[in-house]
């Protein structure tokens, strides 16, 4: 099992076929784009056909690749987040304080 992190700190749900990219199933866009179209992604037994398909992040999935000519390729990983966004100073009051103290 791996674990595949979304990049966006706020999202709660990812789209399937940037799962499928940033996994490595496949190795471009646009071959995710065009096997989510032709009906060869299922996520846990469950076929996918839309590009806007969504998944909540947290959770265990297992992605499979079904291809007309027989050949199944089979990914098991947790999707998780990046994790809390670091806070920066946003430059509104001075780094130190000068003054009695």
């Amino acid at each position: 099992m791996t674990t595949v992190f979304w990049p966006n700190h706020y999202d709660t749900h990812a789209n399937i076929w940037r799962i499928l990219e940033l996994s490595g199933m496949v190795t471009s866009v646009r071959k995710a784009h065009n096997y989510m179209r032709a009906g060869f992604v299922s996520v846990n037994g469950n076929s996918y056909y839309q590009i806007r398909d969504r998944i909540k992040i947290g959770a265990m999935y297992t992605f499979t690749l079904t291809f007309p000519n027989g050949k199944v390729q089979s990914m098991e990983f947790f999707l998780a987040n990046q994790g809390p966004r670091p806070r920066k100073n946003n430059g509104s009051g001075p780094l130190t304080y000068y003054g009695k103290g």
